[in-house]
């Protein structure tokens, strides 16, 4: 049942601990409707027992059905009944006395009004900052409820969620009303906060001081507007009221502490919450509408649809809990709890409990423990249920503090163990005297001591950059801790230039971690051919994003196993099989790229990158992973391409690159894992193999069951042997993707881009095909013909030698490396060989700048062919890219297929020829083409004329 505008208003202003009605009257002395109905005027037949549920006290109020069937108030009059009990409350703010019988005292002026942030249910937000300090909050403007109350000279205009003032203390006023903050300022409040995951985040107490976060005073104060909070939650779901929109900013706080002195002369120390704000309220025990509420104090299973239904009550609870820790550290632990949307909450998701102590300091395991189990529990299966909003209140968080008196809690009771070392550290100075540290030590020498750890830790990094990097040219000096990290901000390919020429060898520095970079053919071959000295990292943070049990990283013995094992993936036989799939996407793409807006050029890397991940994932997966999951992986890949530049900041920590690339290879994980799984059960039955995947898991029942297979040899039969398991295999798919997406796309979008520069190549190329498929632009590929494709081939070898997609490729040493005569690279350190100065040397590539597809078929006395050690694309040794075959087989197949169904022109700039440096290379203007469908040869015509129209 919905509740009527008439409950919404008379709920509103809940109490906590003495649950009174409290609202604040317009300038008229009466009330507004919520739902923007004329005000009423004059008093209703009901006044009488409204007052006399007033003087009794809200606890005493009958429930709505109990005003029907006992007082015989109908449904039609509860907006009267409403006005009536907001009416008599009126008086009791109007006169000079509060509800509790005492003045109020004169506001203190410390605020500054701002512009308005926007509307809300039941009220329009306004920016006010802090005079002193500049720091800005977000109010809410309850203007429709309440008008001119007396904190109009706090703020100046309206009345806001200030509803009960800032209270004066005694030097405030022999002072005679100068601004003066108190301590905790008692009004609702938004911090503002612009980092991307930390949200703008409501906090109730106005004035944050970091050596006081954690204080005992603070903590006392916290413990008891908490322990109000979830009793004023209770006494409504004892009633069948849920609130559905639990957070600071519905909470009100009256600081009652310096309003009036008690019997003994002692000032009063109570604080008072109110709970406000009923508009998303409910009656009933089960809910349908979703996303109720704010995002994030949102319950999971109020976020997601889990279930047909879930429980309000059990979803104010995880709101509690969001408020809890918003209470003490100021902060949201996430801004909305969904996986797809916020990184922090799918971090919360993997371990909770680590989240929660890593990302909230002070916060110990046993209170997070109790969190993750009572209050963020998932209840959307029926297996958990969340503590109720009573018993958090009283629980092991505020146990203490609700055991007594808030005057009585020592500095050592329980929030104490709860909140760990950071307590000590709120008690400041007085703190560390009782504890005796540093009770001898000035401040000065504190300072003194650690700047000269400092100064020492700073000039111990300079001589031992100094001695590794010994005769090698580079900086001489570095600069201190994070080095060369400031080129990640904007990495070209002209500064690793001009690393490459400034000698064979050279080093830097990042992070400190020392890196050698070799640019001659002599040791960038020595590199990837010595396993015994260095293993490939790719770069530093590559094993957090790859896993660090990806198979690319193992060496020795069980890196040569695998090989062997997938080396059966890539045989001729095999290469067939994936022809066929790979045409029919390449054709769905072009018909995509037609059909879109071509009157001018516009970037084309995005849509190429698409055409490689359609077609590694269903090469690789065939139809195992559903359309939605293939979208969900090409939206989030792109993450782990950008978290593997070369140079980046290698800390997984949450809103960095590394760790959303962590998250995105996780979610690939897993549709790579079920692939494997279900493509185990469907070889098991004899099905007929349709991907690479399938490819494998059909060799190692072969293997196993010693079947006759033609692409496996003795030694392979033998690796195979052994099941992989669905990780296993999960984890060479990703590897596989990782491989074939980043470097295909960088060299489909430089075959496009040379092609549309080089007419004559172009026009060559469509010769070639025209001959090969005697002017049938639909007869379908085969391995055979792409296997002929010779000047096609060329052209994509010469379109690689120029713009090669991977430049370079880290390694680590686990031992000292004697990489010259003269130079010996330290044990840890990252040595880098790259690629560029090989595949543009002159004595093996003459005018290397010059795209000359004819250098690769002028005969075995030609110096490309002369100097094969110089071709690099594909790495060397025993590390070098497994899947080759593949690569050039779907590089060609493609700008074959596009030059006879495809025209289409790159518009230069002068970013056109600029590299941008990623994981791999891309040009930075993005590639600027348009694409027109081409139409078939005419009838009769020669290849050579089909080619010049």
């Amino acid at each position: 049942m919905a509740m009527s505008n008439a409950y919404h208003a008379m709920t509103k202003s809940l109490q906590m601990g003495s649950f009174d009605w409290a609202e604040s009257p317009n300038s008229n002395g009466s009330f507004s409707q919520l739902d923007g109905k004329p005000e009423a005027h004059g008093k209703s037949r009901t006044s009488d027992l409204t007052a006399s549920w007033l003087q009794r006290g809200f606890p005493q109020c009958p429930p709505v059905s109990q005003w029907r069937d006992e007082d015989g108030v109908s449904e039609d009059n509860l907006d009267l009944l409403a006005e009536d009990m907001m009416e008599s409350n009126s008086r009791n703010y109007n006169g000079t006395q509060s509800s509790m019988g005492s003045s109020y005292p004169e506001p203190v002026d410390v605020f500054d009004m701002g512009d308005r942030t926007g509307p809300g249910l039941y009220h329009e937000g306004q920016l006010i900052r802090v005079a002193e300090t500049s720091e800005g909050f977000a109010e809410q403007d309850l203007d429709c409820l309440t008008k001119q109350l007396e904190v109009d000279k706090l703020l100046g205009r309206g009345s806001y969620a200030v509803v009960a003032m800032i209270p004066s203390s005694p030097v405030a006023q022999e002072n005679k009303g100068k601004s003066a903050q108190p301590d905790a300022s008692p009004f609702s409040s938004v911090h503002l906060d612009d980092s991307e995951e930390a949200p703008a985040t409501p906090w109730l107490l106005a004035r944050s001081m970091p050596n006081a976060l954690l204080s005992e005073r603070r903590l006392r104060l916290v413990g008891d507007m908490f322990h109000q909070m979830c009793e004023a939650v209770h006494y409504c779901h004892e009633r069948g009221i849920s609130h559905r929109d639990l957070k600071p900013e519905n909470f009100i706080v009256e600081d009652r502490r310096v309003v009036e002195a008690g019997p003994s002369g002692e000032w009063d120390s109570r604080v008072v919450v109110k709970l406000t704000d009923f508009g998303l309220a409910t009656v009933k025990d089960r809910c349908d509408d979703f996303n109720c509420g704010s995002k994030p104090y949102m319950a999971f299973e109020c976020r997601h649809n889990m279930a047909q239904t879930y429980d309000p009550k059990q979803a104010d609870v995880w709101s509690l809990g969001i408020v809890l820790l918003n209470l003490l550290f100021h902060r949201s632990p996430f801004k909305e709890p969904s996986v797809d949307h916020c990184s922090s909450f799918s971090a919360f998701s993997y371990k909770p409990i680590q989240y929660l102590t890593e990302a909230f300091d002070g916060l110990t395991e046993s209170a997070a423990q109790f969190l993750c189990g009572n209050v963020f529990c998932d209840v959307s299966k029926g297996h958990a249920r969340r503590i109720s909003a009573r018993s958090f209140g009283e629980g092991v968080l505020v146990g203490d503090l609700a055991a007594g008196p808030v005057a009585r809690i020592e500095p050592a009771a329980g929030w104490t163990s709860h909140l760990g070392a950071n307590y000590t550290l709120g008690l400041g100075a007085d703190g560390a005297k009782h504890n005796g540290l540093f009770s001898q030590v000035t401040s000065v020498q504190i300072t003194f001591t650690v700047l000269s750890v400092i100064v020492a830790l700073l000039a111990l990094e300079q001589i031992v950059y100094r001695r590794k990097k010994g005769v090698l040219p580079g900086p001489k000096w570095t600069i201190p801790v994070i080095g060369k990290f400031a080129d990640s901000l904007r990495p070209s390919l002209e500064k690793y230039q001009e690393g490459w020429n400034s000698g064979a060898l050279s080093a830097a520095s990042v992070f400190n971690i020392f890196i050698v970079i070799s640019s001659s053919t002599e040791f960038t071959r020595k590199i990837l051919n010595s396993p015994t000295y260095a293993e490939p990292c790719l770069v530093a943070s590559a094993k957090k994003v790859l896993s660090h049990d990806n198979w690319v990283f193992l060496n020795g013995k069980t890196h040569v196993d695998y090989r062997k094992g997938l080396n059966s993936l890539f045989t001729s036989r095999a290469l067939g099989i994936y022809l066929q799939i790979q045409e029919s996407i390449y054709k769905q793409h072009f018909a995509k790229w037609i059909a879109e807006d071509n009157s001018t050029a516009r970037p084309f890397m995005m849509q190429l990158r698409d055409l490689n991940m359609d077609t590694s994932l269903r090469v690789f997966c065939g139809n195992y992973i559903p359309e939605h999951g293939a979208k969900e992986i090409s939206e989030h890949y792109w993450l782990i391409t950008v978290a593997l530049e070369l140079v980046n900041f290698p800390f997984a920590f949450p809103g960095t690159k590394v760790y959303k690339a962590i998250q995105a290879r996780k979610m690939a994980m897993k549709w790579f894992e079920f692939t494997a799984a279900e493509s185990k059960k469907r070889m098991a039955a004899g099905e007929e193999v349709t991907c690479l995947c399938d490819a494998w898991v059909r060799a190692m029942l072969d293997a196993r069951e010693n079947r006759e297979n033609e692409d496996l040899r003795d030694d392979q039969r033998k690796v195979l042997h052994r099941d992989f398991s669905d990780r296993e295999i999960g984890m060479v798919l990703l590897s596989f993707l990782f491989a074939s997406q980043d470097a295909m796309s960088s060299g489909l979008t430089y075959l496009f881009q040379h092609l549309a520069d080089h007419p004559e190549v172009l026009r060559k190329v469509r010769e070639e095909q025209y001959t090969l498929r005697n002017n049938d632009v639909e007869s379908p590929l085969t391995i055979d013909l792409v296997e002929k494709m010779e000047y096609t081939r060329a052209a994509v070898r010469e379109s690689l030698r120029m713009k090669p997609p991977v430049i370079m490729v880290p390694y680590m040493t686990h031992k000292p490396f004697p990489i010259s005569e003269d130079y010996t690279v330290p044990k840890g350190a990252m040595i880098i060989p790259s690629f560029w100065n090989s595949l543009h040397d002159p004595e093996a590539y003459p005018q290397p700048d010059e795209f000359r597809p004819e250098r690769w078929l002028e005969g075995a006395q030609s110096p490309a062919q002369m100097h094969p050690k110089n071709y690099l694309v594909f790495g060397s040794g025993p590390h070098n890219c497994i899947g080759k075959e593949y690569a050039l087989q779907h590089l060609v197949a493609v700008m074959g297929t596009a030059s006879i169904l495809l025209d289409w022109k790159h518009e230069v700039t002068p970013l056109s020829e600029k590299v941008m440096v990623i994981a791999t290379i891309f040009p930075q203007d993005g590639a600027r083409l348009s694409f027109a469908k081409r139409s078939p040869p005419a009838l009769g015509a020669t290849p050579e004329e089909a080619a010049r129209a």
